[in-house]
């Protein structure tokens, strides 16, 4: 191995992640549904399809370090205490606070994410770091002269050029005294080290191993391990850094890694290094392939991590053991188990999913954790075999309670997918109960989300906007405002004081956006009284899903015309509201659509599955218009002029630009037809400014 790709050898063993195992998938959307797509579908099996986000709750489709941080706060709890939610970003706006990523929850939990998503990297990566730990040994090595000292730390500063082929770089400094010529040694041994020359290194630190200088006899002895490990795993990686296996390991190096690893605790059980050493025997049994071994380790570690090391930790054990070959098989930690069971009741892109005879097998090593199995068999009978009722079957009726463990929680949402997969009239009293009580992070809000979606398929969404309804969340509110919400409900939203910021502004742009496009012109004149004349656009239509602003003001403040010339939208719409078919006001509607970015707007639409928050029929009721029926109503409009009927084919044409497909919405037509059109054009009108400037078709 070269040596720009040697693995740094870190407190935690390094960390080498696998996104694909622990996310599951990369194509994925946030779809808030309750229960997961259809066994059919492509996103999978019931367990919850491919969600980008996760649930507050043990679940099969939840990245699986969310899992096993929920699995190990059930123990000990790493004496975490959660914080605020931060602000969403760009990438988990539609989470909403039903749902999370790794990120957000290691924000709200104060977790060190630093450094846990790195992979391996170059030798001399952590050796600027040791800078600080060595001049401190050297201020209490009271042999030392100030000369010696400052020789030694310039002396330290050259070691990065051995990681350059380039030897000599600590120089000659000049020590007379004992202490001084331990310290020299280790820096020697240690450039040999950076250098990748492990026989003289490993020469260099057993010189040392007991001189009288404590700190220089200690390193040494540490610096010991990682000579044999990087001598160990030398073959072992390929030039991307991926692990090729046990097999590419030295074993006698493995091996006497092993034996450095016991004798350096031995001497120090408490040492500077201890912590360290223990993660690197994790890693000489992962080099190893020794899975039984990593798999007691990583439980022992579990057991006494601190708040600091809890998401290495956890993001190590996801990178190195749940999904390695072998270690399913050889598995007896049940918090481990628990991890990799959920992971296997995935759908279908995941494999066979887990069977009831494998988790039956298991039952022995639950012996401990007897809820815990149960957990699992109710997840999977519900998300592998479509079995509700079995699932609330198997476990216990125990009502929702203040402070409920991960585990106690997890039940309790189970209990209410099942009861809605059912359909069965305890669901609402479930989730209602749930809501007064959940207090750990994400828990009320998808609470709230289960009563919502609830309320959304029995037809009564008005309980969501009801006054004291549980249903609080702002995100819950904007989704089910803008996609499925009638008009006395939008208009009630945007009086209601309680709703400021986006809500108030989402409802009212979602208001008057859907005054327009379902013909309700008179309506509009009446509801763009409730904005103010002087509304900033903050925003962007085309993203409106993923902004923390929706831009009402362009009903106010956006482009009216362009290449034909338009009066603002209200006097657009007065003048539809008297004549629903006048020629100049229905072109300059789809004006206002196509210059303020309307026409990509989907993120108001209702979704076509029921199962889906802001799925279903909207409230909002008629046919729609598009900006292909504007133009189709203008050219069979008598009325219309030569001119206005030319710039309706000439931008029904363009709707196709540049490539070919639909933007305006509508029925598409085939590209024999649109060439028709582009003839026509030129036979019927061709003295105007529309025919003379259209050079193609699409």
């Amino acid at each position: 191995m070269t040596r720009k790709f040697r693995i740094v050898l870190a407190v935690l063993a390094g960390v080498m992640p696998v996104a694909g195992s622990a996310s599951g998938d990369y194509s994925c959307t946030q779809e808030w549904r309750l229960f997961g797509a259809p066994k059919d579908a492509d996103y999978g099996l019931m367990a919850g399809g491919r969600d980008c986000g996760d649930r507050p709750m043990l679940w099969p489709a939840n990245d699986t370090r969310s899992n096993l941080f929920m699995l190990a706060r059930g123990g000990q709890g790493f004496g975490i205490a959660p914080k605020p939610y931060p602000a969403p970003g760009w990438d988990t706006f539609t989470y909403g606070r039903s749902f999370y990523n790794w990120n957000t929850l290691g924000a709200v939990y104060g977790l060190n994410l630093e450094g846990t998503l790195g992979g391996g990297g170059a030798i001399c990566d952590g050796l600027e770091g040791g800078n600080s730990a060595f001049a401190e040994a050297l201020g209490a090595a009271k042999a030392l002269s100030g000369a010696e000292r400052a020789a030694l730390v310039q002396a330290r500063a050259g070691l990065g050029k051995a990681c350059d082929d380039k030897h000599g770089g600590i120089g000659t400094p000049q020590v007379a005294s004992a202490a001084g010529k331990a310290f020299l040694a280790y820096l020697e041994a240690a450039e040999h080290f950076y250098a990748g020359e492990w026989d003289a290194a490993r020469g260099g630190f057993a010189a040392i191993a007991k001189v009288q200088e404590p700190w220089v006899a200690e390193t040494a002895t540490y610096m010991a391990i990682r000579v044999e490990l990087n001598a160990a795993q030398q073959k072992a990686f390929d030039e991307y850094g991926t692990f090729k296996g046990a097999k590419a390991t030295d074993a006698a190096a493995l091996a006497r890694a092993g034996a450095a690893i016991d004798a350096y605790l031995a001497h120090y059980s408490a040492g500077l290094y201890a912590a360290s050493a223990k993660g690197l025997r994790r890693r000489v049994a992962w080099l190893g392939g020794d899975y039984a071994a990593l798999g007691a380790a990583y439980e022992a570690a579990l057991a006494e991590v601190t708040p600091d090391g809890a998401a290495a930790l956890i993001q190590e054990i996801d990178a190195k053991y749940l999904f390695a070959e072998g270690a399913f098989a050889v598995t007896k930690s049940p918090m481990l188990l628990a991890a990799m069971d959920l992971a296997r009741m995935r759908g279908k892109d995941d494999g066979k999913p887990l069977s009831a005879a494998e988790l039956a097998a298991q039952k022995p090593l639950f012996a401990g954790r007897p809820e815990l199995y149960t957990y699992l068999a109710a997840t999977r009978a519900l998300t592998v075999e479509g079995d509700a009722k079995a699932a609330l079957a198997l476990i216990p009726t125990t009502p929702p309670a203040k402070g409920m463990s991960p585990l106690a929680l997890s039940v309790q949402g189970l209990r209410g997918v099942a009861l809605a997969r059912l359909g069965a009239p305890q669901e609402e009293a479930h989730w209602r109960a749930l809501i007064a009580v959940a207090d750990a992070p994400f828990a009320s809000e998808f609470a709230q989300f289960g009563l919502a979606l609830l309320w959304q398929r029995s037809g009564r969404l008005g309980q969501v906007f009801a006054h004291g309804s549980p249903v609080t969340d702002d995100a819950i509110r904007q989704m089910l405002l803008s996609r499925l919400a009638g008009p006395d409900l939008l208009r009630a939203a945007v009086a209601d004081k309680g709703h400021a910021g986006r809500t108030h502004d989402l409802a009212l742009l979602t208001l008057l956006h859907k005054d327009l496009r379902f013909a309700r012109f008179a309506d509009f004149g009446r509801d763009i009284a409730l904005l103010p004349a002087d509304t900033p656009v903050k925003g962007d239509v085309e993203w409106l899903a993923q902004s923390s602003e929706a831009p009402v003001g362009l009903f106010v403040q956006g482009k009216w015309g362009g290449d034909y010339t338009c009066p603002a939208i209200a006097v657009t719409a007065r003048t539809l509201a008297g004549e629903a078919d006048d020629p100049q006001a229905l072109l300059c509607l789809g004006e206002f659509w196509r210059l303020n970015g309307f026409d990509r707007l989907s993120d108001l639409d209702p979704y076509e599955d029921a199962g889906r928050l802001g799925g279903g029929k909207s409230l909002f009721t008629g046919t729609p218009l598009s900006r292909t029926e504007l133009y189709i109503r203008v050219l069979t409009n008598p009325r219309a002029s030569a001119d206005d009927k030319a710039y309706a084919l000439y931008r029904r044409m363009r709707c196709y630009a540049p490539v070919g497909n639909n933007d305006c919405g509508g029925t598409d037509v085939p590209l024999a037809v649109r060439r028709g059109w582009f003839f026509e054009m030129r036979k019927r009108y061709p003295a105007s400014r529309w025919t003379q400037s259209l050079r193609y078709y699409w």
